[in-house]
């Protein structure tokens, strides 16, 4: 599906997955309308892979603090959120090294 904007393809993703964090598995029904956008992460950076911007495959729904945490966030930090949420960020970078070899064999 080709889409012209992030929202029209975040809304997309909004209408067809499951409302939680595929880290943690938290509700994200929940999140503040004004940081409703923030639990959409796109796995390839738009900067450095700009062909998967609008990519469905490149997006993970996460709650506004694990986006952060994977953006912004130390190893460290991580860490600790996974120990404090009984969760994993390995989800996310198993993706993130899938799409890198899918962009490799493109």
């Amino acid at each position: 599906m080709n889409f012209k904007n992030q929202e029209k393809l975040f809304m997309h993703v909004w209408n067809t997955r499951k409302h939680v964090s595929e880290i943690s598995g938290k509700n994200l029904d929940t999140v503040p309308d004004f940081l409703f956008f923030n639990c959409f992460m796109h796995i390839l950076s738009k900067g450095k892979y700009p062909k998967f911007k609008l990519s469905e495959k490149n997006i993970m729904l996460g709650t506004p603090l694990e986006h952060h945490l994977i953006d912004f966030g130390t190893e460290k930090e991580r860490k600790e959120y996974e120990k404090e949420n009984n969760c994993s960020f390995a989800v996310f970078y198993d993706k993130k090294e899938q799409l890198k070899i899918e962009d490799r064999i493109k």
